[in-house]
């Protein structure tokens, strides 16, 4: 899979902050859900838990445009959001870096 940078402006995902710290990329875990992967922007967008309810509305979004929507792949999800549903993706960009933001540290938005 092709890799996308998602530019968050309250700051990176685990994957970013790691490369700094010298984390190894295996360890970059996310910290939301504990689930055991890399926190990367396919997982923020596409896998994360913590996220379903923000994603199920992204995805209702995208499915009034594109009713095949429903049959992708996460992989083809990912792409076909970021190629072509800008605006629903910053309103759910949004929403889950508060969330995360919340759950990580325990502070209101």
């Amino acid at each position: 899979m092709d890799h996308w940078v998602i530019h968050i402006p309250s700051g990176p995902l685990h994957v970013e902050t790691g490369r700094y710290s010298g984390t190894p990329l295996d360890q970059r875990l996310c910290n939301v859900c504990n689930g055991g992967q890399i926190e990367d922007e396919f997982h923020f967008l596409c896998i994360c838990i913590n996220y379903q309810e923000l994603r199920e509305r992204l995805y209702q979004e995208i499915i009034k445009r594109n009713d095949m929507f429903i049959t992708y792949e996460n992989e083809e999800k990912f792409k076909e959001i970021l190629k072509y549903h800008q605006f629903p993706l910053m309103k759910y960009l949004k929403s889950a870096w508060e969330a995360r933001k919340v759950i990580l540290f325990n502070s209101s938005v």
